[in-house]
């Protein structure tokens, strides 16, 4: 399923489609939150999520997620490691834009390893749509460089795992205040159903 999706991917950024059917990203989405996703290519472990009212970084990078009336900000921490014995084609990061593309470029192993990036990673609310990434946090592995769009969003380099190699998550998503069941959706993985800690006082 985490093939068809950046495959769908590829083609929407490319802007052509295949000649033979291929799923939408909707409709590839749809298929992950039914719990068909396929088998696992991440281990996800040491996963702590809690709440917070709202998200925002200093120096160089100034910003601040925006955090609509009715919603507030969930953070998850989590140890992701690649579990599979093969490796991702070497256009998968077509699939994510040409600013990642490009920072995969100058990143990309020789070794078998699998791609992880920011927009890979989902959570849920109460079994409805992917909610994107909205940052990662300072202290993830994923955020060891950034850059920040015109329409304040930052964006981070992928990252190649080899197999057996294990990266540490914060990440940051803006979820419903009345959201009973949070999960997060690593692509590739199961759903990890959350127990989020109370916003600090």
């Amino acid at each position: 399923m985490r093939g068809m999706f950046l495959a769908s991917a590829a083609a929407a950024e490319a802007g052509y489609a295949s000649l033979r059917r291929e799923p939408t990203i909707e409709e590839v989405k749809k298929k992950m939150l039914e719990g068909t996703a396929g088998p696992g290519l991440w281990k996800i472990s040491e996963v702590v999520a809690s709440f917070a009212k709202g998200y925002s970084e200093g120096g160089m990078f100034v910003f601040s997620v925006i955090v609509p009336k009715g919603s507030h900000v969930l953070r998850v921490k989590a140890r992701v490691e690649n579990s599979s014995e093969e490796t991702d084609f070497a256009n998968v990061p077509a699939a994510l834009g040409p600013l990642k593309r490009g920072w995969a470029s100058m990143s990309a192993t020789p070794e078998m390893s699998r791609w992880l990036d920011h927009y890979l990673v989902f959570a849920v609310a109460d079994g409805g749509g992917l909610i994107p990434c909205a940052a990662l946090g300072d202290g993830s592995d994923l955020a060891t460089a950034k850059m920040k769009t015109g329409n304040n969003q930052l964006v981070y380099p992928p990252k190649a795992i080899k197999k057996g190699e294990s990266v540490g998550l914060d990440a940051v998503f803006v979820v419903p205040k009345d959201a009973k069941v949070l999960q997060l959706v690593v692509l590739g993985a199961a759903p990890i159903t959350l127990s989020p800690e109370p916003p600090k006082k």
